[in-house]
């Protein structure tokens, strides 16, 4: 016990094991895109809310559902014609790798109005506020 009580200090104060919430090692992963918002920001008072999550080797869920490559991109396509009121939130694993990071914001972009506010990105409580 005398020694769990050093070394749980030193795990503590270092970080050791500590992971960030998402690719916080990849600079380039964490530059907000224009028109994407951050939790800070909120969510539109009336949006439904859809979650991507992106993990290790490319692995993507869609509102907790695991998906393919080839579903994502299908489920974005719909998502764009259906003219929907949703607020897409991609929330990178600090696994993910900001190759695929960027793949997949690209891919979003692409498909998806998020240049005009109607995606963000990170992990956190998104509140629901009135934008004006």
């Amino acid at each position: 016990m005398r020694l769990l009580t050093p070394v749980l200090v030193l795990f503590l104060a270092t970080g050791i094991g500590l992971r960030p919430t998402f690719s916080a090692s990849y600079p380039s992963c964490n530059t907000p895109l224009k028109g994407w918002r951050q939790a800070k920001d909120g969510i539109p008072h009336l949006a439904i809310v859809v979650t991507i999550a992106l993990g290790r080797n490319k692995a993507l869920w869609w509102n907790k559902k695991a998906v393919s490559w080839s579903e994502f991109k299908k489920l974005l396509d719909a998502s764009a014609k259906g003219g929907s009121n949703a607020f897409w939130v991609l929330e990178p694993n600090s696994v993910a790798e900001c190759r695929d990071v960027n793949e997949v914001r690209r891919e979003m972009e692409k498909t998806l109005t998020c240049s005009k506010g109607r995606c963000g990105e990170g992990r956190g409580i998104w509140e629901r506020k009135d934008w004006h």
